[in-house]
């Protein structure tokens, strides 16, 4: 097998493993806060917001994750800890 077959193998594989776990991997619609371009302008500490993007980059750091999501605007970086959103959402990564 080459190796662009081997990766399509691998990410069908993440995608059945994402729903086995009752993960839709490529979402549903839903409302925004904006694009993130109005997000980072707007954006205020506390402030709960919904963005959508791709995400970019990622980097595992134990417990905690940081990670880029990027749309045609920019890009914001996010971080999340097993202890504020659980660790089976941390799994997820």
């Amino acid at each position: 097998m080459d190796e662009e077959n081997e990766l399509i193998a691998l990410r069908r594989k993440k995608l059945d493993t994402l729903r086995a776990q009752g993960v839709e991997p490529f979402g549903k619609a839903f409302a925004t806060s904006g694009d993130i371009s109005e997000i980072r302008a707007k954006f205020k500490e506390g402030e709960m917001v919904r963005a959508a993007g791709r995400i970019t980059a990622h980097r595992d750091m134990g417990q905690s994750h940081f990670l880029d999501l990027r749309d045609a605007t920019g890009r914001i970086q996010i971080y999340i800890h097993a202890r504020e959103v659980g660790a089976e959402l941390v799994d997820l990564f």
